[in-house]
């Protein structure tokens, strides 16, 4: 879903980030099987954009400090994930302040791509097919080569 306007996500912890596409995901709490499934969709997606992966980073949002179990895990699906700790929350409540016209409230979305200037452009529902945001992410990569191409 498009958010309109683009929201502008504040991450503290995202230096070296600059100038990249941004796939973004709040890790549920605990993180169990579901979650991690849905982490490792975002490694296919990464691995998939081929020539753009360069171009883009994957965000893993966590609420508090993780814990280095987790830590170790995800490490263990992919080790290009940046982990990233909101303990104050802020980032989490503007992304759930994100209006999207398609429910009430945000707790049914996890996952965010945000543009080089760290907007949030596009939100998924957590019932999303990772092959649509593919396809949604290349068009993006895409089109912003071309316009860097100019």
């Amino acid at each position: 879903h498009l958010v309109q306007p683009p929201v502008h996500l504040s991450l503290e912890q995202t230096q070296g980030m600059e100038d990249k596409w941004l796939i973004l995901y709040e890790l549920d709490q605990p993180c169990g099987q579901t979650c991690t499934e849905n982490v490792t969709a975002l490694r296919q997606i990464h691995r998939a954009v081929g020539r753009h992966a360069e171009h883009l980073a994957i965000v893993l949002l966590n609420d508090g400090e993780a814990e280095a179990e987790l830590r170790a895990r995800l490490e263990e699906i992919y080790p290009g994930f940046n982990l990233v700790s909101d303990n104050g929350q802020t980032a989490i409540s503007t992304l759930q302040t994100i209006d999207t016209g398609i429910r009430p409230n945000a707790t049914d979305i996890q996952t965010y791509i945000l543009d080089p200037m760290h907007n949030v452009v596009l939100a998924y529902q957590n019932s999303a097919d990772p092959t649509d945001i593919h396809k949604d992410l290349k068009r993006l990569l895409k089109w912003s080569d071309q316009e860097g191409a100019k």
